[in-house]
């Protein structure tokens, strides 16, 4: 299986992909695509900015594209996109589904973290576009799921709780 998480940054995508590699350990987990190009020299803006998100999806696309089976990856296609659209970087990203749509349909779940309350206080860069940003993510995961039946899954709650409703799906498979 590949599976994605995504949501707004902080909202714990890394925390639960280290566990769910502890408790699947024929699963490979992919660094978030920011993390994974910092390390190999990308220079991003701070805050990243419409050509550093572009480059982000980019790189999301070509994770999930040239990726064995029994994965899992730190963010998805979906979340840039997301940001893109909602940070004002043109037209074209606001319904830009199409373009994910070839690397979304080679997942097998796409897991979404939404924002919990105790998260919606915190502040960054990005903080007045955080709920927007969670909302579009959330839409689009429906709409994915929609159109390409693709299984997706929110979670919430303690990370245990998280980690739980994750395996419980993969087990019914």
């Amino acid at each position: 299986m590949k599976i994605a998480i995504s949501g707004y940054h902080g909202t714990g995508k890394t925390t639960l992909l280290e566990e769910l590699e502890k408790s699947l350990p024929q699963y490979t987990g992919f660094q978030e695509p920011y993390y994974a190009m910092e390390d190999e020299g990308y220079d991003f803006e701070h805050p990243p900015s419409e050509q550093d998100f572009e480059a982000l999806l980019e790189y999301s696309i070509h994770q999930i594209e040239n990726c064995e089976a029994n994965t899992l990856f730190d963010r998805s296609p979906l979340d840039y996109l997301c940001y893109l659209a909602v940070i004002g970087a043109g037209d074209e990203w606001n319904g830009g589904l199409e373009e994910i749509v070839p690397a979304m349909s080679q997942l097998d779940l796409l897991i979404v973290v939404p924002i919990e309350p105790e998260l919606a206080i915190f502040t960054d860069a990005f903080s007045e576009y955080k709920m927007p940003i969670s909302s579009l993510i959330e839409e689009h995961a429906f709409t994915l799921n929609q159109q390409l039946n693709l299984p997706v899954i929110s979670v919430n709650g303690a990370l245990s709780k998280r980690v739980e409703t994750v395996l419980n799906w993969i087990n019914a498979q």
